[in-house]
């Protein structure tokens, strides 16, 4: 069964809030659910962008990938403000001692779960049939509400690793 995307971010935000994915090389234990829980409440609480605060989101899906996102509706994410986003993404990454900006490595929903291969194995994944065409990739590319509702989870054969069929 495919995890229901539309429904993981806020309804109220716009379809073109910007949104960041970052992706963990494993699922995060209950711990780490519950310190990204509180770190992430006291990191959106205090985000603002020229002073203002800034109407943001952050989410764990597939309990693997940390969703940040920022509705700009009201207040413009600006590059501090973005930047203010990053820092706590890289504090988050060191006290959970994972590297979550790792972009070499691709995700898939395959059997009920994650599964996580390096780029570089893509072709080989693909010719031993441990990754099929129709497999789901999981897309952290995607740059907007609207894009991760559309093509969060799209078909490997959809997606722009097609050219590796």
């Amino acid at each position: 069964m495919q995890p229901s995307i539309p429904s993981l971010l806020p309804n109220h935000f716009s379809p073109e809030s910007r949104l960041w994915i970052y992706a963990s090389p494993r699922p995060y234990t209950t711990d780490e659910v519950q310190l990204i829980e509180t770190a992430s409440s006291n990191f959106l609480s205090q985000w603002k962008a020229h002073g203002k605060a800034v109407q943001g989101f952050l989410g764990i899906f597939l309990n693997q990938f940390i969703l940040v996102a920022a509705d700009e509706t009201e207040v413009v994410v600006s590059g501090c403000s973005t930047d203010q986003s990053v820092h706590f993404m890289q504090g988050l990454s060191t006290q959970l001692n994972l590297d979550l900006f790792d972009r070499l490595h691709l995700y898939f929903w395959k059997d009920e779960s994650v599964v996580r291969i390096p780029l570089n194995s893509l072709e080989e994944s693909l010719k031993t049939g441990s990754i099929l065409p129709t497999d789901l990739y999981i897309n952290t590319t995607v740059l907007t509400k609207a894009e991760f509702e559309r093509e969060g989870m799209i078909p490997l054969q959809e997606s722009w690793l097609k050219r590796y069929l």
